[in-house]
């Protein structure tokens, strides 16, 4: 009986109640806070809510899980689609001369460039002109542009209704 109340130095004392945790504020699905979820974290955060609050069914929580999948999903395709969109841009404007012409070389200790080195400079341009239509990279880079950009980023997104 004294054996138990006897603590070694620096050990505090060994109490046999068991602290008591005190019991949750329920509150109702009125009086809970929910926003409209714009991405992932909101649709969490929402759902852990709801779950505080009342007994969700294992069918809803099935759905809400593949909801919050679907969202990211849609949010991860949304932002490979920007980042598709930026990297086409920038290839296309890097294809692309910016002036449309070709600069002549010349002798620098002459007044003027010769004839000769000015027909040379436009068969040069023609010549890259002619490649790039060759290529055509209108009908692949700017048709992969123009489809992100005419309808808008909202047609990627997926509507939820809840």
């Amino acid at each position: 009986m004294y054996r138990l109340r006897l603590t070694k130095a620096g050990q505090p004392e060994l109490n046999s109640e068991t602290p008591q945790t005190p019991q949750k504020v329920q509150l109702t699905l009125d009086e809970t806070w929910i926003t409209t979820p714009e991405n992932v974290h909101d649709l969490t955060v929402t759902i852990r809510r709801i779950q505080a609050t009342i007994q969700v069914d294992r069918l809803i929580r099935t759905f809400l899980r593949k909801v919050q999948k679907a969202m990211g999903r849609s949010n991860a395709s949304k932002a490979k689609a920007i980042h598709d969109y930026k990297s086409l841009k920038t290839k296309l404007d890097s294809m692309r001369s910016t002036k449309g012409r070709t600069k002549v070389q010349f002798n620098p200790n002459s007044t003027f460039a010769s004839i000769k080195d000015i027909i040379k400079a436009q068969q040069e341009e023609e010549a890259k002109q002619a490649l790039y239509k060759s290529n055509n990279p209108e009908s692949g880079l700017e048709l992969s542009a123009n489809t992100v950009e005419e309808p808008g980023m909202d047609s990627f997104l997926i509507n939820f209704q809840i």
